[in-house]
């Protein structure tokens, strides 16, 4: 359905000169961002070099629309500002940033963009959990099931969608290197990662590359030989199943706003600043990698070593640090949003209901209540009938890191929603990312969320930063919206990726 039938296509039309243009994407954090590379260079641009050699008279497009710091629950609502509409291969990198608690998302966003016009293969590029790529002797080190990836898998088995596997292709070669015994294996995990034990280093982003050629060199061949069928071109447009995890539909209406558009809809600042400090530099950190027991902490390694050409990479971020930032309590934040986006769907829902009841009695003509567009999957009927079971999300999304910040707590005006008070410090990990801080109010057009900053802090410190807003309409399904709402759970999050 997603993977497979739809890639085959692909390279069936290159073969046959019927197309002439491909445009290869990349979602995902700060890995797919270049953290921890030589000037930014990625997988996505690695692989599309290699689809320029191997097929130079095809225009090859390519777009990043990585965003550091950010889970899928983010790009399953903001994706339309980072994925072509016409994209042709999608790469999907969140195993990483997701922590433990974010399938729900996941199967949303892999939905959503399954859903997209050309039909898009998705590759999803698994790489490893924080933890996994530490040295053996580290506190934090993680084991091979200890990883969100297996059930992400199931996900993709479930879509037909292709996964890659990182911590399976290089596992068990450098788990154990530290051991005398593997020491003729001639790979460590500092290798391919960078000093962070988080990032794959340059090599590392080859290996992934190495595996997306791969893939595809597997299919283009599979082509070559097994014509594309009539039967395949059906199985790469199907419609989508019913969502594995129940009632796990993906939102018809949200709302993304994010740097100016966010800055546009405060109605009031007192004791926030608008931040907006641009690209900046990361310093590699400590390295996580112990040196060997064989070899003296002092001692420096060769300029062509892995471990030294890792620490001078630096990144050239490409996502602004931009929005409202304050580090006095009592600092007060209005912004207005729209928590009605099913306003007009409604109040046409209840229009033809009422229509179909007249008619019923008699009068005049039952009409059918039109599909939703963009739900091409099985039970799409069912969003109509349900049309009147939906709930305003909304996120703030908001920085989460592991010192320095502080707590708000929200209200609203105009519209309702219960009082809400939000920690940005959370010290389980040395990490920061943009959390999604999630409120459900009321539905209104000109609905206020007041933010304040509060004394009380766990930090010892009140920094914050709020950096945009997500709004939903999500429709439920009874007993079975159980915790697809929970897209904000923050208790295993990992890395400042």
């Amino acid at each position: 359905m997603g993977g497979q039938s739809r890639l085959k296509k692909i390279f069936s039309e290159l073969f046959t000169k019927s197309r002439t243009a491909v445009n290869i994407g990349v979602i995902g954090g700060s890995i797919s961002c270049g953290q921890g590379t030589f000037a930014g260079e990625t997988f996505l641009d690695i692989f599309t070099g290699w689809m320029n050699r191997t097929f130079p008279s095809t225009s090859i497009r390519k777009r990043n629309g990585c965003f550091a710091a950010t889970p899928s629950s983010f790009m399953a609502v903001c994706y339309k500002n980072r994925v072509d509409v016409d994209v042709d291969i999608l790469l999907v990198e969140y195993v990483l940033n997701d922590g433990f608690q974010n399938a729900p998302s996941y199967e949303r966003l892999l939905r959503i963009i399954l859903n997209l016009p050309h039909h898009p293969a998705i590759i999803l590029v698994h790489v490893p959990s924080h933890g996994l790529a530490f040295d053996i002797r580290s506190h934090d080190n993680r084991q091979f099931d200890e990883t969100i990836e297996d059930r992400y898998s199931v996900i993709a088995q479930y879509y037909g969608v292709t996964a890659l596997s990182y911590r399976d292709a290089l596992y068990q070669l450098s788990r154990f290197n530290a051991d005398t015994a593997a020491k003729t294996l001639q790979l460590k995990w500092s290798d391919v990662m960078w000093d962070d034990g988080i990032h794959p280093s340059m090599k590392g982003h080859h290996v992934i590359a190495d595996m997306l050629v791969h893939i595809a060199q597997v299919t283009a061949l599979e082509a070559m030989m097994l014509p594309f069928t009539a039967d395949e071109d059906d199985d790469a447009k199907a419609l989508l199943p019913y969502p594995l995890l129940p009632g796990n539909y993906e939102s018809p209406l949200s709302q993304c706003l994010f740097g100016d558009a966010f800055k546009a809809i405060a109605v009031e600042a007192q004791g926030w600043e608008w931040l907006q400090d641009g690209r900046l530099p990361f310093h590699a950190p400590p390295s996580l990698f112990p040196p060997s027991s064989s070899t003296s902490s002092s001692s420096t390694s060769s300029p062509s070593s892995p471990s030294s050409s890792s620490s001078k990479a630096v990144v050239r971020q490409t996502n602004k640090k931009v929005g409202f930032v304050t580090t006095k309590p009592g600092s007060v934040l209005k912004i207005t949003v729209d928590s009605d986006l099913s306003l007009k769907r409604r109040r046409e829902h209840a229009r033809i209901q009422k229509q179909n009841a007249a008619a019923k009695a008699g009068i005049g003509i039952e009409v059918t209540e039109p599909k939703k567009k963009g739900n091409n999957h099985q039970g799409s009927e069912l969003s109509s009938a349900k049309m009147d079971s939906s709930i305003a999300i909304v996120n703030l999304l908001m920085l989460k890191s592991y010192a320095h910040m502080g707590k708000v707590k929200v209200t609203c005006e105009n519209c309702k929603c219960p009082e809400m008070v939000f920690n940005a410090h959370d010290d389980s990990r040395k990490v920061s990312q943009l959390g999604l801080f999630t409120l459900y109010p009321s539905f209104h057009q000109q609905c206020v969320l007041i933010i304040e900053s509060l004394a009380e802090t766990t930090s010892g410190e009140h920094r914050l930063r709020i950096s945009g807003v997500v709004v939903e309409d999500r429709q439920i399904d009874g007993s079975t919206a159980y915790n697809m709402t929970s897209i904000s759970n923050w208790s295993d999050l990992s890395g400042d990726h």
